[in-house]
């Protein structure tokens, strides 16, 4: 009989407040909330109370390895737009949370993201170079300009006409929207460009680079003669780090570097005329006609303000309050600051989640409490709330940390060398021990729960027991209290450094891995040497022993999880586990299954009799550097360089080791099958159009291919009924009873709008030719025309020259011409009555609801005629 595994599925992720994206702030009560990317999630925060408002994340982002990389947002209809890392782009609903249209158009990564002014499209810059122009009312790419030569860095647009793109290739492109062409390049900076922002009343557009210049260009859009933009001059930054956001509001340029936010502020007209009438009275003193006496930029922008956040900066954005911004931290935190000239934190959200990343995790004996520890902290969150309970303040770089006997204290040892014992309920840290003279890279406590052993970077093994002492009262002499305090009673010396140590479940045993790639057992009791358990290539770095102390495992930097007998030291099997150093292992509890993790990203789920896969996690976008398993084996807890801490939970769901491989096959078929349709989809491309010039959106997806499939097989079963009347029909038709028009329109309109052309491309040319039939039949019909007019104009744009070439098929294409020219005529005649008719209605209320009234002196000639809106009457 085929045995059967329980399925776990990812419950709940938490700890990050924010990941390395931009920030968007929205207006609203109080401060207002603050939209971030967190890993593969848009999460939005209100900044004055420090709490989660909305998590947006589709289901199937968090088995991959995609992530939020750029955001926007549109205030008129509340939409979020979310770049991701494959390319993809997502809009949300802010109220609703749901996920509106989905966009797959770019190869690489979103760089740049902005809508227009009327909400209705979307601008997109990819680390692919091209710039994408998106329709967010038809669902659909309108076209994709091409040009630049290195990832597209920002993109702005100056109207519904007019767009300026820059790029990493140093150079700034105006595009004209209407003729889908590049009417002008500059070289923004002669290094890399990184940002733009317009300030369209002023009408200057500042570039920033890699450099301490700030250049700022003057906009002439009525110029014919393809100037412009001019370069008026430069305004020099304080930090020589590279430019990561710029803003333009309220009269101000704002400049983000990664160690500082500087501002600069516009004169005003009486300012500038001052600094003018300094600059003369100096130029009469020097009596040289010869200067120059006209305001420079930097005449016209002074600084007024720099902000140096604790963290690194990784993007920013304007209130709408004055003077105030918001920043995004690489540090996993979001903070507030005014623009004034001793700046002080307003808000700050760093509560949820740790400065650094997370070494070690923990559960308690209940597994209602985790402990994560990180450098100089220690968060404890409740396992099914996520939320964040106490935060614990250290002194040093904590790598282990695990709870004590009645849950109320937590040990843990840090790279200095020492134990830090901390007290829960009082969030205190109770003392400092001096352990080891290197670092302390792992503990285990005791099963009985009275002792502790230790391995540090000192070459030693060393034994802890809990003792409680009376301790005096400072300022009252005689009064003690009781302390818990650790008392070292023996060590085991080695040769080299301890990675891992780990105490048998039945107490009997000792076992502890050394930088010399082997794993040394001792009995606990006597210390003396039992087994030495070698194989591995590089150093063990972490080891667990299961519930019968029977068999041992161990992982290492090699890649590998070797599987021991702990009777004679005999190794059961060798197991090539990830693919990259396996920082973690671990048992089920009272199972010999164990879960692995690694740099690689991954948690997997092992058997370890039958030494195979169950199952393998996704969802991390770093390495996997803690795990910890409830001890009733119902969760599992990881927590990885990107932040985050995700729960994988245990579910009723069945799961079969040969079906698990088939899916995984299929998935990579899949994905090989996509990248080489879309590199022979781009090599036409390439071949067919020019730089500097628009061309198609087009991207072929899973989602796509499997709609063209349905598609495909639809058309299969209405062409064999259309051309078989009256013959038996196909038994779907027979069932639906409809009509072979009928059926395929349905299944046409069940495709998302924004899938439909890339469904179409995989659809041959005989194909398209049947599909002509029911376009004519759907046309005489007059069936949702705007779909079928999109459908038929794709069809003619992609198989144009085959068209062309069949003479064939020219009286099928006249009639279609002459079919949809008389449907879209009427479409058309209807759209003007309707426009005619709101007019007149508007202009009736006009009548009844505008009264003019004349003043008494009008009479004479001396008044004024005046007109004032009555609704209210």
């Amino acid at each position: 009989m085929v045995q059967s595994y329980t399925r776990l599925e990812l419950s709940s992720t938490f700890g990050i407040v924010s990941s390395n994206t931009n920030v968007v702030h929205v207006a609203g009560s109080s401060a207002g909330t603050a939209i971030v990317g967190a890993a593969e999630a848009v999460q939005v925060w209100d900044l004055k109370k420090s709490e989660l408002v909305h998590r947006f994340v589709e289901p199937a982002l968090q088995q991959g390895r995609v992530q939020v990389q750029r955001l926007a947002y549109e205030p008129i209809s509340s939409l979020i737009a979310a770049g991701y890392s494959d390319g993809s782009i997502r809009v949300w609903d802010m109220h609703s949370g749901a996920c509106l249209i989905t966009f797959n158009g770019h190869k690489s990564g979103i760089s740049a993201l902005t809508f227009d002014q009327s909400g209705t499209r979307l601008i997109s810059g990819s680390f692919d170079t091209n710039v994408v122009v998106w329709d967010l009312v038809e669902e659909t790419g309108l076209f994709r300009l091409r040009g630049h030569r290195g990832p597209v860095t920002a993109v702005v647009l100056l109207s519904d006409q007019w767009l300026v793109s820059t790029a990493k290739d140093g150079v700034m492109k105006l595009w004209d929207l209407e003729t889908q062409f590049s009417v002008e390049s500059h070289v923004a900076h002669k290094s890399e460009c990184w940002g733009a922002v317009a300030s369209t009343h002023e009408k200057r557009l500042f570039t920033v680079s890699n450099t301490a210049e700030i250049n700022v260009w003057a906009i002439d859009l009525d110029d014919q003669t393809n100037h412009r933009f001019s370069l008026e001059g430069s305004l020099e930054k304080q930090s020589k780090h590279r430019a990561v956001d710029v803003k333009y509001s309220n009269e101000q340029l704002i400049v983000a570097t990664a160690d500082a936010v500087q501002s600069w502020r516009l004169r005003s007209a009486e300012e500038q005329k001052k600094a003018l009438r300094r600059k003369e009275k100096r130029a009469a003193k020097k009596k040289d006609t010869n200067e120059d006496i006209s305001l420079t930029i930097s005449d016209i922008y002074v600084p007024t303000s720099i902000v140096r956040p604790k963290g690194k900066v990784c993007g920013i954005d304007t209130l709408d309050k004055p003077n105030q911004i918001v920043v995004n931290l690489a540090n996993n935190s979001i903070e507030t600051w005014p623009l004034t000239e001793n700046p002080e934190r307003i808000y700050a959200i760093e509560l949820p989640g740790t400065r650094t990343d997370v070494r070690d995790v923990c559960l308690s004996a209940d597994n209602k409490l985790l402990a994560a520890g990180s450098n100089g902290q220690i968060k404890i969150f409740n396992s099914r709330t996520n939320s964040c309970l106490r935060t614990l303040t250290g002194t040093g770089y904590i790598i282990a940390i695990r709870f004590l006997p009645g849950d109320a204290l937590v040990v843990a040892g840090t790279k200095e060398g020492n134990l830090e014992l901390y007290d829960i309920t009082t969030s205190s840290l109770i003392g400092i021990f001096p352990a080891h003279e290197g670092s302390v890279w792992s503990m285990d406590v005791a099963t009985d729960g009275k002792s502790l052993v230790t391995g540090g970077a000192d070459k030693t093994v060393k034994f802890w027991e809990f003792r409680i002492v009376q301790e005096e009262v400072p300022g009252h002499e005689g009064v003690t209290v009781p302390k818990m305090t650790l008392k070292n009673t023996h060590k085991i010396e080695f040769s080299d450094d301890v990675l891992a140590v780990k105490l048998s479940p039945d107490g009997k045993l000792v076992a502890a891995s050394l930088l010399d790639n082997t794993i040394k057992v001792y009995y606990r009791d006597t210390l003396k040497f039992f087994l030495n358990l070698y194989g591995h290539q590089l150093p063990v770095l972490s080891l667990d022993i299961s519930h019968d102390s029977k068999v041992l495992i161990s992982s290492a930097a090699d890649k590998n999880i070797k599987i021991w007998g702990l009777d004679f030291g005999d190794c059961h099997k060798s197991i090539f586990a990830h693919d990259d150093s396996v920082l973690r292992v671990m048992f089920e509890p009272q199972t010999h299954y164990f879960f692995s993790c690694g740099k690689d990203g991954l948690v997997k789920y092992w058997d370890g009799r039958k030494f195979t896969q169950i199952q393998k996690l996704q969802g991390h976008f770093g390495e996997v550097w803690a795990l910890a398993v409830a001890n009733d084996g119902t969760f599992v807890v990881s927590a990885s360089h990107d932040k985050t801490i995700r729960l994988w939970e245990m579910t009723d769901e069945p799961l079969f080791i040969e079906e698990e491989r088939e899916n995984e096959l299929e998935q990579q078929y899949e994905e090989n099958l996509v990248e080489s349709l879309d590199r022979d989809l781009q090599q036409d491309q390439d071949g067919d159009e020019t730089e500097g010039t628009g061309q198609a959106v087009s991207k072929h997806t899973i989602d796509s291919l499997k709609a063209g499939e349905k598609l495909f097989e639809a058309l299969d079963i209405c062409i064999t009924d259309l051309e078989s009347k009256p013959n038996p029909r196909h038994v779907i038709l027979a069932t639906l009873n409809v009509d072979p028009e009928r059926y395929l329109m349905d299944v046409l309109q069940k495709i998302k709008p924004a899938l439909v052309e890339d469904a179409l491309l995989t659809f041959p040319l005989d194909k398209v030719t049947g599909l002509f039939k029911f376009i004519h039949i759907w046309i005489e019909k007059k069936w949702n025309l705007p779909l079928v007019t999109r459908v038929l104009l794709f069809c003619l744009r992609n198989f144009h020259r085959q068209i062309v070439a069949n003479r064939m098929m020219e009286p099928e294409m006249q009639q279609l011409r002459d079919s949809l020219r008389s449907a879209l005529t009427n479409v058309s005649d209807m759209l003007g009555f309707n426009f005619a008719q709101m007019k007149y209605i508007q202009d009736m209320w006009d009548t009844d609801h505008i009264k003019g009234f004349e003043d008494d002196s009008s009479s004479n000639g001396s008044g004024v005629k005046r007109v004032f809106p009555t609704a209210g009457l």
